[in-house]
């Protein structure tokens, strides 16, 4: 794949930001200093949002995501700097290049024509296609439209590999019989008690920013039907791993519409700065430090019952074993329990791992952390729990596809 940065950079696009980017993009291409490559790409970036029409330093960007192996959003890029100024011949040089690479073709015009005025709209192309997908069911198709629109979302991070080379490496492994031991490489934090919830490096204000999401926004409301739902005036919910409260700060706006609820709402977070955050904006959620090994051992004040327990984001980077061992626990005592999570293996029958090819081991080669998408229905089934909704993204996120509601099918028992 040939790709070009122009050697001089063109006197229209100048700005002290783009300057400096370009002197540190010539750096990185000739020694490939990492460091000199993220200053470049925080330079574009800060440049692209404070003056979006800048076709280079959208071309620069775009070149800095095939080095993180991210065609799609390269694509995206390019197309973008291309589309605004159509005489930028290094731009609609990349894109053909990029298109010919991963594409077998170069339909630029059709291309242009699914962008429209925002690179955006390419990836809201892909998680429409892939809601309709995976409402007939296709499922490995599906998640290669999945998978494209996270990338372009995510332009510098490697993209994940799809679900049918996933599936098939996850196979291959289970019949060497070498799953089992992969699997406890792959994701030490095997013990409930070790795993932690959300990380983040943003500050809490960006992040809840960028957690305004219509999806998140989606779940607060299914969390509030259902505990509209429940018989008692008195209702409940608790969030494993709820970072800083902003979900159930979601969960309290919605129920803030109805007066005939008292909602009494826990969550459980094991990382100081969050809590801390979470108690002084969020004073109405009772945030527990701790685990979900405390909360399975009885150490955390938690109600015997609770109508609504969520896992948002988090069985993705949890061993199976934890996942099962989590749901027993619940059985009985939460009457729904509702996931945020990538479902795409839904109706799997066998965990499937995510970028992890051959048994490598992601922690000694520095790689991203370890992804398993769990057979959520078989799962829910063997402990106790039935699916009665499965809602698909509209805004696919790194590791959460979708959401699912599972009632407890021993609740009216206990």
């Amino acid at each position: 794949m040939e790709l070009s940065l122009p050697t001089a950079l063109p006197p229209e696009y100048r700005s002290d930001e783009i300057v400096r980017a370009h002197k540190l993009a010539q750096l990185y291409f000739a020694t490939k200093d990492y460091n000199a490559m993220m200053a470049a790409i925080i330079l574009c970036d800060g440049r692209k949002k404070k003056y979006p029409e800048n076709p280079y330093a959208l071309n620069l960007l775009g070149l800095f995501s095939v080095e993180f192996k991210n065609c799609e959003a390269a694509k995206a890029l390019f197309a973008k700097a291309f589309s605004i100024d159509a005489d930028f011949q290094a731009a609609r040089d990349n894109l053909v290049s990029v298109m010919r690479e991963n594409d077998g073709g170069e339909d630029v015009m059709g291309y242009l024509t699914i962008m429209g005025a925002d690179e955006k709209n390419v990836a809201d192309y892909h998680a429409y296609t892939a809601q309709r997908l995976l409402e007939r069911g296709e499922i490995a198709e599906a998640d290669r439209h999945l998978q494209k629109a996270v990338a372009i979302l995510n332009p510098f991070l490697p993209p994940l590999e799809d679900y049918t080379a996933a599936l098939a490496s996850t196979k291959c492994l289970f019949n060497e019989n070498t799953l089992a031991q992969v699997l406890e490489h792959v994701n030490p934090l095997s013990r409930p008690n070790d795993i932690h919830g959300t990380i983040t490096s943003l500050p809490f204000e960006e992040y809840e920013d960028k957690s305004r999401t219509a999806d998140r926004l989606n779940c607060a409301k299914i969390i509030s039907n259902l505990l509209k739902e429940q018989t008692s005036s008195d209702v409940s919910c608790v969030d494993l791993g709820c970072f800083n409260g902003f979900m159930l700060s979601l969960v309290k706006k919605e129920l803030g519409r109805s007066s005939e609820k008292t909602a009494h709402l826990y969550g459980i977070e094991p990382q100081p700065a969050p809590i801390a955050y979470c108690r002084e904006f969020y004073p109405f959620i009772n945030v527990l430090e701790g685990t979900s090994g405390d909360m399975m051992s009885g150490s955390l004040a938690l109600p015997k019952k609770v109508d609504v327990f969520l896992a948002h984001t988090i069985f993705i980077m949890y061993h199976p074993k934890s996942v099962g061992e989590i749901l027993a626990f619940l059985n009985g005592r939460a009457h729904y329990v509702v996931i945020g999570d990538d479902i795409v293996n839904l109706d799997g029958d066998m965990p499937v791992l995510r970028n992890r090819v051959n048994g490598e081991i992601p922690q000694e080669k520095r790689t991203s952390p370890p992804f398993v998408l769990h057979p959520y229905r078989k799962t829910f089934d063997e402990h106790g729990f039935a699916i009665e909704q499965v809602h698909f993204a509209e805004e696919p996120e790194r590791g959460m596809t979708g959401y699912i509601v599972a009632r407890n099918r021993h609740w009216q028992d206990a």
